[in-house]
């Protein structure tokens, strides 16, 4: 499942001593996204918070917990934080699965949405005997070999091949490579 919750502060309160801060979870609708300025006492549009003698215009990151991000900064651009989680809450449930493993890889948000155009995916494969069936399957190959001879294929084989040779990555429900 992938997460993206951030801990906005308002900055004039930090700044006299005063922790206030809401938890945010992205990506949120322009509707919550001022609730919680208001509850942090932030000025925007035509509401206005003072504290301290001055008015309280400046919000930053506390924390955060996510998944799909690793480096999230205090002064980090929200809206552009928003629109990434748009995005990857648009995918299916596949693609969503197929993005936490290439994440898990190294791989950039931007970059693993990227990639999703250049995937093949094998679903309802358990293990590499399973993959190697479908990769054949897919590429005609096993079209190609009479059906008498098709028992005597070793699948398991084949995988271990595909294991040590290609990439291919394991997910929730089933394997991928990047073509």
């Amino acid at each position: 499942m992938i997460t993206l919750d951030i801990a906005l502060t308002n900055l004039n309160q930090y700044v006299c001593g005063k922790l206030n801060f809401v938890w945010l979870k992205l990506p949120f609708t322009d509707e919550e996204y001022e609730k919680a300025l208001d509850e942090i006492e932030v000025s925007h549009g035509n509401k206005h918070y003072f504290y301290g003698g001055s008015e309280s215009e400046e919000m930053f990151i506390t924390d955060y917990e996510s998944n799909i991000f690793h480096n999230i900064g205090e002064y980090s651009n929200i809206k552009r934080l928003n629109e990434m989680a748009k995005l990857v809450d648009e995918l299916n449930d596949e693609q969503k699965q197929i993005i936490e493993v290439l994440l898990g890889e190294g791989y950039e948000l931007e970059e693993a949405i990227s990639e999703l155009d250049n995937v093949c995916f094998y679903p309802d494969c358990e293990n590499m005997a399973q993959l190697a069936m479908s990769v054949m399957e897919s590429n005609g190959d096993l079209e190609r070999i009479p059906q008498d001879l098709r028992d005597y294929i070793d699948y398991e084989a084949y995988g271990n091949m595909l294991d040590t040779s290609c990439s291919f990555y394991a997910c929730g429900t089933g394997y991928f490579e990047i073509g």
